[in-house]
């Protein structure tokens, strides 16, 4: 959406680690081994393993930010996806 100009990317550059697992081998001894052959690329061809997405317009995460999030991947807090309330 970013390097198509539909949408401004808002918040921190995120972590960067992004690849698509397309299988397993098995090794000696009994544990497997798993495999990536799959790395995403943007429209523009910026491979996004290992750079991540810079936004558009910073804003750091604040600590009440943060904590809302914590909620929403707990499932113990109320709100959005992003782990806010909704409200502004």
């Amino acid at each position: 959406m970013q390097d198509l100009g539909r949408a401004r990317i808002v918040g921190e550059p995120s972590c960067g680690c992004l690849l698509a697992y397309l299988g397993y081998a098995n090794i000696p001894g009994g544990g497997e081994l798993a495999y990536s052959e799959v790395g995403f690329v943007t429209p523009k061809g910026r491979r996004i393993e290992g750079a991540g997405v810079m936004p558009d317009k910073l804003v750091p995460l604040t600590q009440a930010g943060s904590s809302g999030i914590a909620r929403s991947r707990t499932g113990s807090g109320a709100g959005n996806a992003q782990g806010g309330s909704g409200e502004e």
